[in-house]
């Protein structure tokens, strides 16, 4: 096998692509991990086990309500606006409004805080004497409660966890480093280009073996593992998916070989797939989930939830890929639980960061079939500057909370200004949807709130794999922490490591909610 060279790799970014150093990556979980996953990092070579997943049990964390202040959030009135056509109705107003301000001034104290203010400043121990006027301003927005529909929430204790784990390199949670200049490409990945249609050497990106949805064992298709891969040529605007293909069971690296490009050669550069999931279909068929990425609109990565039917053939001792059919779009955002596109065009392309990709399918034990993908959280509880207002989004004590909410809501410098920025548009979240048991042309029956929502906190959650193990659903997702609000933490980590991926991972009762990591 040819030795490689050490690489840049371009990874996945709201703006194109970026160029980031090869680096050994480590990869933490929240409280456990089961496995590596390199899903998007600096990563040259790949090898695939025909092994079934599995996972260790996990710790509960802090509810959220834990972080609710024992004082009840203040119940909001909205005041009818003042019309010309009614002076009986502006004067009516005008007394609501003035007993409305007789109302807070009465709940205020001599410092111009109010209620809840005043309970998170005696519990945070702070001299509120000192307090500046835009500190006091800020405390007065606070909101204590949100209903808003949030699954798992990762919190900004959560993250800084998870940045602490990182930085103590515990041998539990890390996998080793290693030397990248004696990493050497599989023979595999030497092959026609999807977009050039010429033989070169190609790196190997995400990939995923063709599952059992319900076991997430790897299935045996004629004596056959079957793996997707999301490959192209390093340096370049370059990804689509591959087939590679062994015998059952045959763990050898260099026994991998390749069936070519699913999607055909001579691709358009700026129309990509990336990753997704698979499984077989009755008749022996591959049902494909992935990512089609449309990256015409200014290279600004449009990305939707699109399945496709691989009909596959045996001719001799080799997997051929004999057509491709039902290559279709099932999911692009509906708005409301889930960002849409057209939404996201409307937001900060700058510090928002775009996904709706990487489905995994999953089947529970009463047949039905559900798709868990990276997303966006949607109108439903969508990203903005409220969000740092958002006390539940803090997750520590008051204290914990107070000087966190201050570093966040008054960019005293460019670094808390930065952070300011980064938190009002994070909103990376795990949805979910159901769909329909039609095989060959699944269709998107019910779209459900998402698992893990991370607002305010970070803007990446991605790649997430899904199973069942016991009575237990596990998720296990990667992330970047250098898309979190948090700058001053990860850049700890990016110091220390060299590189800032970390793997996460949840477990619940039932599939479709509940997650605690």
């Amino acid at each position: 096998m040819k030795e490689m060279k050490v690489r840049k790799k371009m990874y996945k970014s709201k703006k194109g692509w970026a160029v980031a150093t090869l680096a050994t990556t480590t990869l933490f979980a929240t409280n456990v991990v089961a496995s590596a996953d390199t899903t998007d990092t600096a990563s040259t070579a790949s090898s695939t086990q025909a092994t079934p997943a599995s996972a260790s049990a996990m710790t509960t964390p802090v509810d959220n309500k834990e972080v609710v202040l024992n004082t009840p959030a203040q119940s909001s009135t909205t005041t009818p606006s003042k019309t010309e056509e009614s002076p009986l109705l502006q004067q009516a107003q005008s007394t609501d409004d003035d007993a409305t301000t007789q109302k807070e001034t009465a709940s205020t104290d001599e410092q111009g805080l109010n209620e809840v203010a005043q309970q998170i400043a005696k519990e945070a121990g702070l001299d509120v004497n000192n307090l500046t006027a835009k500190q006091i301003e800020a405390l007065n927005k606070v909101k204590l409660t949100d209903n808003r529909p949030a699954g798992r929430k990762m919190t900004y204790k959560d993250f800084d966890g998870i940045v602490a784990k990182s930085l103590a390199q515990d041998s539990r949670y890390a996998i080793p480093y290693f030397n990248g200049n004696k990493i050497k490409n599989m023979p595999a990945a030497t092959t026609r280009d999807a977009q050039t249609g010429e033989v070169a050497d190609l790196d190997i990106w995400d990939s995923w073996p063709v599952q059992d949805p319900k076991t997430g064992y790897v299935q045996n298709w004629n004596g056959y593992q079957l793996v997707v891969a999301m490959m192209g040529e390093p340096y370049k605007n370059d990804l689509h998916l591959y087939l590679l293909y062994n015998k059952y069971g045959d763990g050898k690296f260099e026994n991998w070989r390749n069936a070519g490009a699913i999607f055909g050669y001579n691709s358009n550069s700026l129309l990509q797939q990336w990753s997704g999931s698979a499984t077989l279909n009755s008749d022996g068929s591959v049902q494909l989930f992935y990512t089609q990425v449309d990256t015409t609109d200014q290279n600004s990565n449009h990305q939707k939830l699109a399945t496709a039917t691989i009909n596959l053939a045996v001719e001799g001792d080799e997997v051929k890929i004999k057509s491709v059919e039902n290559d279709r779009v099932i999911f692009e955002g509906d708005g409301k639980k889930y960002q849409s596109y057209e939404q996201w065009t409307q937001s900060d392309r700058g510090f928002d960061n775009i996904a709706m990709r990487d489905a995994h399918i999953i089947e529970d034990d009463n047949g039905n079939r559900y798709l868990i993908f990276e997303a966006s959280t949607g109108l439903d509880n969508y990203e903005g500057e409220d969000q740092i207002y958002n006390w539940v989004n803090y997750g520590g004590d008051a204290k914990y909370n107070v000087d966190n909410f201050f570093r966040l809501s008054q960019s005293v410098d460019a670094i808390g200004e930065n952070m300011n920025k980064r938190a009002r548009y994070a909103n990376a979240a795990l949805g979910i949807v159901r769909i329909s048991n039609d095989e060959k042309r699944p269709e998107v029956v019910e779209v459900l709130d998402p698992l893990v929502t991370t607002n305010m906190v970070s803007d990446e959650i991605e790649r997430p794999n899904a199973f069942k193990l016991g009575d237990k659903y596990y998720v296990f997702t990667a992330s970047r922490l250098n898309h979190g609000t948090n700058v001053e933490q990860w850049t700890k980590v990016d110091q220390q490591i060299g590189d800032n991926v970390v793997m996460l991972g949840y477990y619940s009762d039932k599939l479709t909610g509940d997650y605690k990591h």
